[in-house]
Order: C-alpha cells, then sequence, then structure tokens
C-alpha cells in the first residue's frame, strides 16, 4: 500500500498490480496521487458530493482516475458507493455520442468492474493511469465491431465527427517517429512490435506516410495515400490517428515514454 502522511490521518492507496513486460509496476500519475491525499481524509458526505462535480475547470472536481479508483475499492454496500457509481457512469456517458457504439463501450466497461470486483481486472489499472486515452481504446475496440455489424454507420459519416475530433485532440503531437526517440535502439524494437499489432489498413496507412507520400493533395500528378486506397481525406487522417494513439498506448504501458 501507497501510504501518505496527513494532519489528522494517514491515507492509503491501494497500489496497483499491472506489471510492464520489464517486471515493473504500473504507477499513477504524480498529480493523482497528490489528489488522494486531498479527498481520502474527506468525510464520506462531502466525498460523494466532490464526485457528483462535472465541471474540469470547478476547484472540487475530482479527476476520474481517481473517481474510479474510489468505485474499485468502495464497499457496494456502503451508503455513498450508489452515488460515486453514479458520478463516475454519468462522466463516461457524457463523453461517448449516443447510439450503438455509446451502448457497447459503457456495457464493456462495466464489464469491466463486476469482474475487477470477484477476480481483479488488470485492464482497469490503466484507466487509473490515463482513463480518458484508456476509454477511447474501448472505444475504438466496439467502433470496430460496429463495423463487423449489418446497418453500420460508415467511419467517415457526419456523426462520426466528434471521435475524429476526440481522436484529434487525444493524439495531439505525439509523433511515434520522433528522431530522439527512434535513436534508442529499445524503443524502436517495441515501436516496430507495436506497428505490428495494427489493423492491415492502419499499418497501410502509415507505412506509406513514413515514406512521404501525402495524405492528400490537390495536385492531380501527385500520389496521395488517400488516391491510392481510394479513400476520403478525413478517413485516412482518423485512421492514422487511430494508430498513433494505438502505438502510444502500447509504448506508454511499456514504458518506452
Amino acid at each position: 500500500m501507497d501510504t501518505f502522511d496527513s494532519a489528522a490521518t494517514k491515507v492509503v492507496v491501494r497500489p496497483l498490480r499491472k506489471r510492464t513486460f520489464q517486471g515493473k509496476p504500473y504507477l499513477r500519475l504524480p498529480s493523482i496521487e497528490v489528489k488522494f491525499r486531498e479527498i481520502l481524509t474527506l468525510p464520506p458526505t462531502e466525498l460523494a458530493n466532490r464526485c457528483a462535480v462535472q465541471d474540469r475547470k470547478d476547484s472540487a472536481f475530482i479527476p476520474t482516475e481517481c473517481l474510479l479508483y474510489l468505485v474499485r475499492t468502495w464497499k457496494p454496500d456502503d451508503a455513498q458507493f450508489e452515488a460515486i457509481y453514479k458520478s463516475l457512469a454519468q462522466r463516461i456517458l457524457r463523453k461517448l455520442p449516443k447510439g450503438q457504439v455509446r451502448e457497447k463501450v459503457f456495457e464493456a466497461f462495466v464489464d469491466l468492474l463486476a469482474r475487477d470486483r470477484t477476480s481483479y481486472a488488470e485492464r482497469l489499472d490503466y484507466f487509473e493511469i490515463r482513463f480518458d486515452s484508456a476509454l477511447l481504446s474501448l472505444r475504438r475496440d466496439a467502433q470496430r465491431q460496429a463495423c463487423r455489424e449489418p446497418n453500420h454507420s460508415p467511419i467517415d459519416d457526419p456523426g462520426n465527427a466528434e471521435l475524429r475530433h476526440e481522436m484529434e485532440e487525444t493524439v495531439g503531437t505525439f509523433n511515434p517517429f520522433d528522431s530522439a526517440a527512434l535513436d534508442r535502439s529499445d524503443y524502436r524494437s517495441h515501436l516496430d512490435a507495436a506497428i505490428n499489432t495494427l489493423p492491415i489498413e492502419q499499418k497501410q496507412i502509415v507505412k506509406l506516410w513514413l515514406e512521404g507520400m501525402p495524405i492528400d493533395s490537390t495536385d492531380p500528378g501527385t500520389m496521395s495515400i488517400a488516391k491510392k486506397l481510394g479513400k476520403a481525406e478525413k478517413t485516412i487522417r482518423l485512421h492514422r490517428d487511430q494508430a498513433f494513439a494505438t502505438l502510444r498506448s502500447i509504448l506508454e504501458k511499456r514504458n518506452m515514454l
């Protein structure tokens, strides 16, 4: 257990169990550990009220990583558990667009929580480190599953604009092929292995992108990835960003970033 001294009591935080390929334990972000010192000494009713705050700019806001920890460790029969769980569920649903994918993502997350109650679900450990990134990964899984079902919406439909925007925010300025990182042999090895796990189309787009082929071009004589693969430009960008988000997630889990 991680223990923090407080003016009135000690704060004991259950450590994460999942380990990296090097055998090192997963660690929460320092900002999350600091937040535990603040919230775990609060009276239960006040803590539950703080959990209900949805505005990130509010000084009373509790990070979702902390909220998940509370749900994982709180006794279900406790008077405050239902309120804390409801706050977590509301945050997840607010991040997901209405529709089939939303239902699948939420169902998958609830299933993880249920399994965590009976036998520790290590996948939730990553949610406690980077909740938004982990939820996006779960969402991508649901999106792929939906695409294999009848009457699914194409990935470049206007209704999926929110997913594209969220993907861009998650990937941000991350470039898995940063020259400084590529100087490290261990990084290159893990990156190559991660690329091999990508879906065929994403892998193809990444390789063409690495070869210097533009995603799109207004010059009829210039070959672009969109033209070569016969896809819309926005679809290519989304697949590339999905690939980068996957690579980032894998490299973070392997402590390569």
